[in-house]
């Protein structure tokens, strides 16, 4: 995976992401929040937003009552990242666990109805690679915090034209239909 970190909007990403989650999250008759913000980050985009989708449909996926709620805050020169649900929770043994491939709180069955568990193995693995932070505080019965600590940026960079991927150019100038 190749990093390349740019000064970006976290107010964009979370725009995307709350439509991405929206219908999951009324569907399952939870409320579901991502808190205003003006904070930029230096970071790699596409990589974050990776971390974040998949923090978010972790907690959605793990939350019966309640909700989630997405944030970010300024720390010093750091920005924190932050998903926090109303779920089962992680027990204390369990909470390094999490983070292993194919590891499911509540799930002995390996039901793949209720995924995989490569989404926190994920999330860990992108947030090492990009140097940051990752914690995690949980209560059994109360719910998770998840914490990326980023760097923070004064503003987003202005957005330049599309590098064009050179794997596209023999489509150039064709109609492409997708079924």
């Amino acid at each position: 995976v190749a990093i390349a970190p740019r000064n970006f909007a976290l107010q964009d990403l979370f725009d995307r992401l709350s439509m991405e989650f929206h219908g999951e999250a009324v569907e399952r008759d939870l409320r579901m929040r991502f808190v205003p913000t003006r904070l930029a980050t230096r970071a790699d985009p596409v990589l974050v937003e990776r971390v974040l989708a998949n923090l978010v449909s972790n907690a959605l996926r793990y939350t019966k009552d309640g909700g989630v709620v997405v944030g970010a805050r300024r720390r010093g020169n750091s920005v924190w990242l932050e998903v926090i649900d109303t779920g089962q929770g992680i027990p204390p043994e369990m909470q390094q666990q999490v983070f292993d491939e194919f590891f499911q709180v509540g799930n002995p069955g390996r039901d793949r109805r209720r995924g995989l568990g490569l989404g926190l193995a994920i999330v860990k693995r992108l947030v090492t690679l990009m140097g940051y932070e990752l914690s995690l505080s949980s209560v059994p019965g109360k719910g998770t915090h998840f914490r990326v600590v980023l760097p923070y940026a004064a503003a987003a960079d202005p957005i330049g034209p599309l590098e064009q991927d050179p794997g596209v150019a023999p489509f150039a100038g064709r109609t492409v239909m997708l079924v």
